[in-house]
């Protein structure tokens, strides 16, 4: 099992594990949340949408490899529940008043994009990667 060491906090190799599988369980359960809204299934145009999931797939899965093991935020987990909540909303209001209605669709489909690829990065490399050294080690 692996030990990693994260400032006071250590986690165990089934905790990033377990992490990866929740943020997979999260992306296929906000999926369909996404896209039960009307605007969320119009398309703006086809290059924008495309150029949003392949930029979302890209960002996702980089903000996941490198921030994995980081600690952002407090120790508490309710001060940063109400640091998470708030700053949603905050983005949410700012997005709404800068986007055109025209282009909320596009991202959306870039949050969605964001999302798996975030959770499939992740879980690459917390479950797939260690499955696949484990199985080579048998052998």
């Amino acid at each position: 099992m692996v030990d990693v060491s994260v400032g006071k906090l250590s986690v165990s190799g089934s905790d990033e594990r377990s992490r990866a599988l929740r943020e997979l369980l999260y992306a296929t359960v906000m999926t369909p949340l996404l896209l039960f809204p009307e605007p969320s299934r119009e398309l703006a145009s086809m290059e924008a949408s495309v150029a949003a999931v392949g930029l979302g797939v890209v960002v996702g899965a980089a903000v996941s490899l490198t921030l994995s093991d980081a600690q952002l935020g407090p120790q508490d987990d309710l001060l940063g529940t109400v640091v998470g909540v708030t700053i949603i909303g905050a983005v949410t209001v700012l997005l709404w008043i800068l986007l055109p209605r025209e282009h909320i669709a596009t991202f959306l489909h870039f949050s969605i994009a964001f999302l798996w690829g975030a959770a499939i990065a992740s879980t690459a490399r917390h479950v797939v990667r260690p499955a696949l050294g484990a199985s080579d080690s048998i052998e």
